[in-house]
């Protein structure tokens, strides 16, 4: 609710103004009611009121007197001034104290509320720029603190960088991972969870802005937390800061938490050491259990056996998938499970979620919405049943119909797909050969398929390579472009992806037989 004083020194309109206007309907208190300039200056410094409707014929301080020294007080006061002046000959004097508005004598209750509302309408305005600018600056800082975080400090961002984490001083990064559960859920619900981990993102932004000496950026779903000069102790401050965070987000159904910390090092260039140490103790976090905060000493205190390289599998199975090569996807989830077994003392509920995490990313790799929500649609019961499994080897057990529906699906995929696949690439080329720097991996990652796997495609179902093909293109788009006279040689380099002109003449020669002037001369082209 807006606070409104009013002042003036006829007392009847001081309290008409007050009791005749519903102020309340319009989200407005009546905060001080005076009738001199000095009291209502008083109250200003008091009750800090947004908006003052003050006399200009005041005893002891007049309104211009009051506008100045309470402007000066309390600069974002707004002020409407009641003049009995039509002329109003104290305008250039308010214009240069930025008076608000003014109301003339006689005046009805609709002038004042009207010039209060516009009064109201401008603090609302100038809040939501603030707070516009606010948000504008958070975002220009996180760019600048990721990229520190990215360990990505060069000339061109270190002045902002410097600015932001002072070089000398020293920093110690966390990593906060809000995960969900990796329970059966529609569209909808996935969306909805999305949507949580947003907010529980948003909340740790907003609440971490009050804090010292700490910075928050998002990446994806992890809050990455960077602390200047975090001191003695530091393991134990840092552990209580993450825990009271998870335990706002636990209220949150379904969501996985668990934090890591890395060592404090000397200077800003090393927060992306700091940073990357926190990540890769996180690849554990499924062995530590929910809400766990875990220190680079946990892990390496883990047996070799324990040591159970999550991310390692993972990377290995989506390189099959996107690669088309079930031998790969096999490897990685035989390896995967071989080390779960390794391990005598894992818990079922960790070892279930890291099974479902890693379905979950290889169901998604195939970037086949119809068998992801196949997938979603069959495993309704999968991760509470596989909760109930007595060891790890019947784990594997429960598990192996869905990784022995992916190895049959990228089977089938290999088999059907390998020309459909090499004719999206050339679409792809056809499409962009204009650009001097299309490369293979750029014509690979187009089609999800490895830059190795493109090129035994061309040379399974095509007589050229990746590179003559291309070649092949902007030659027969150049022949075409020199039939026109109205371009030159040059252009014509330019307009199929070349950068030089003399090497575009040398390619042409070796395509054609003769340089771009001779097969014009040839053609008659004039």
């Amino acid at each position: 609710m807006y606070k409104l004083l009013i002042s003036d020194d006829d007392e009847i309109i001081c309290q008409g103004l007050a009791s005749c206007i519903p102020w309340k309907e319009y989200d407005i208190e009546v905060a001080a009611v005076v009738c001199d300039g000095e009291t209502a200056l008083q109250r200003v410094k008091e009750c800090r009121p947004d908006i003052a409707l003050v006399d200009i014929n005041m005893p002891f301080m007049d309104g211009m007197e009051f506008t100045a020294e309470a402007k000066r007080i309390f600069p974002e006061l707004k002020i409407i001034l009641i003049t009995a002046y039509r002329e109003f000959k104290y305008a250039k004097k308010a214009i240069e104290l930025n008076v608000s508005d003014y109301v003339t004598k006689p005046f009805s209750n609709k002038d004042v509320l009207a010039a209060v509302l516009k009064a109201k309408k401008g603090i609302e305005e100038e809040k939501r720029q603030k707070e516009e600018i606010r948000k504008n600056i958070q975002v220009i800082e996180e760019k600048y603190m990721a990229e520190a975080a990215m360990g990505k400090i060069t000339d061109k961002n270190q002045r902002e960088i410097d600015r932001i984490f002072p070089p000398d001083s020293q920093y110690a990064a966390a990593v906060l991972d809000i995960g969900a559960f990796p329970e059966n859920m529609t569209p909808e619900e996935m969306t909805e969870m999305q949507m949580t981990v947003d907010r529980a993102a948003e909340a740790i932004r907003e609440t971490v802005r009050v804090e010292e000496n700490v910075k928050v950026c998002r990446s994806q779903n992890q809050m990455i937390f960077v602390f200047e000069n975090p001191g003695a102790n530091s393991e134990i401050k840092l552990q209580v800061f993450l825990k009271k965070y998870m335990g706002l987000l636990s209220k949150e159904k379904n969501l996985f938490l668990a934090a890591a910390i890395g060592r404090c090092y000397a200077g800003n260039r090393q927060i992306g050491r700091s940073t990357a140490e926190a990540r890769k103790v996180l690849e554990y976090r499924y062995y530590f259990g929910q809400c766990s905060v875990i220190y680079v000493e946990d892990v390496e205190k883990l047996t070799v056996e324990e040591q159970i390289n999550f991310q390692e599998y993972i990377e290995e199975a989506c390189t099959g998938i996107r690669e088309g090569e079930p031998e790969k996807l096999k490897s990685a989830a035989c390896g995967f499970f071989e080390s779960l077994q390794k391990q005598p003392d894992m818990r079922i509920g960790a070892g279930a979620l890291m099974v479902m995490e890693f379905l979950l990313l290889s169901y998604r790799e195939t970037q086949d919405g119809e068998f992801q929500e196949k997938f979603i649609r069959e495993s309704a019961s999968f991760y509470p049943r596989m909760l109930q499994e007595k060891n790890i080897n019947s784990l594997r057990g429960a598990a192996g119909k869905y990784f022995e529906q992916l190895v049959n699906y990228l089977e089938e995929k290999k088999r059907s797909n390998p020309e459909k696949m090499l004719q999206r690439a050339i679409t792809y080329m056809k499409e962009h050969y204009t650009d001097p720097a299309l490369s293979l991996n750029e014509v690979a990652d187009f089609v999800h398929i490895s830059a190795s796997y493109l090129c035994t495609l061309f040379k399974q179902y095509s007589t050229y390579s990746y590179i003559s093909y291309l070649n092949h293109i902007r030659m027969e788009q150049a022949k075409r472009i020199l039939k026109d006279r109205k371009h030159k040689t040059y252009e014509a380099a330019f307009l199929v992806g070349y950068n030089s002109s003399q090497y575009f003449s040398s390619s042409f020669k070796k395509y054609t037989g003769m340089t771009p002037g001779e097969y014009r001369e040839k053609k008659g082209i004039k």
